[in-house]
């Protein structure tokens, strides 16, 4: 992956839930709900999984499909039972990225460590030398992200995470290509995984990875870093009502902007955005205090 760069640009999650910016200050630029597939992708269907008593729904083969429709946790519950066979089944029979990324958040939900072996080959072998298209890169980029619903009860997850905020684990892997691929980004990707675990050890690594970022390291993942704490609060304080989208589901994208810029008035926020905005050069913006009504 040395030597790409990814355009800093936002993105929101392939699912209802965590909907997250790649980068808070240019979250504006997002919009709302997964990315389409592009065309030119592949003709298998994750419906290709055998039929059977570890066939997939037709109902989540629908979502798997179609754009713009996120998997839950409420969908994936059902899916628990003797399915993931069938699930990895459906993953490897597509070529398209946005359909893996989806299946991959189901599997993530209900998975065993196979699962974790699964989507950390995704992320460092699986597609070496592939050029990524903008929504390619977006939607490998959550399958890190996906790894932090695994880091919950698995530490292989979790010690993957650990290596990957580092962007000289991503310069150190071949990887995929293309102007929307970068160490960067996956090392942002990264840190919202780490977010996502919930694991109590996390605000200490985020503190760590401030503590030690200078330069242009600093600058490359402060808004990713920022995104993480705002994200890794969210989902202390809503839980799995977060993960299912019951916190914002309605007008998610303004909704998730509207939390964001409530967090960053807190004595918390405020501190963390003085800090990305001292990283990036930014001196002459103004973090405002927050308004009191009369």
């Amino acid at each position: 992956m040395a030597g790409t760069s990814r355009a800093a640009q936002g993105r929101t999650v392939a699912s209802s839930t965590n909907t997250t910016p790649r980068d808070s200050d240019e979250a504006a630029r997002s919009a709302a709900g997964s990315p389409s597939p592009q065309p030119g992708g592949d003709t298998n269907s994750a419906s290709s999984a055998a039929p059977g008593k570890g066939a997939l729904p037709a109902a989540l083969l629908t979502v798997i499909d179609a754009p713009k429709v996120g998997i839950g946790p409420k969908e994936a519950a059902p899916l628990a039972g003797g399915r993931q066979a069938a699930l990895i089944k459906a993953y490897r029979a597509t070529d398209t990225i946005d359909k893996k990324s989806k299946i991959a958040r189901v599997l993530a939900h209900i998975g065993d460590e196979q699962v974790v072996s699964l989507l950390t080959n995704a992320l460092t072998r699986e597609h070496v030398g592939r050029e990524l298209t903008r929504y390619e890169g977006q939607s490998l980029g959550q399958v890190a992200e996906c790894l932090g619903f695994l880091a919950r009860r698995y530490d292989s997850a979790f010690n993957f995470l650990m290596q990957g905020i580092e962007p000289a684990f991503w310069s150190q892997q071949p990887g995929p290509s293309g102007p929307y691929v970068s160490v960067k980004g996956f090392s942002g990707d990264c840190l919202r995984g780490l977010a996502v675990s919930r694991r109590p050890e996390v605000p200490a690594v985020f503190d760590s990875v401030r503590a030690r970022s200078t330069g242009t390291v600093a600058r490359a993942l402060s808004g990713s870093l920022v995104d993480a704490v705002y994200l890794y609060q969210m989902q202390q304080q809503y839980g799995d009502a977060w993960d299912n989208g019951e916190v914002y589901l309605t007008g998610a994208f303004d909704a998730y902007m509207r939390m964001f810029r409530e967090w960053g008035q807190t004595p918390e926020g405020r501190d963390w955005r003085r800090w990305s905005q001292t990283a990036k050069g930014i001196t002459n913006r103004m973090i405002k205090p927050p308004r009191t009504r009369p």
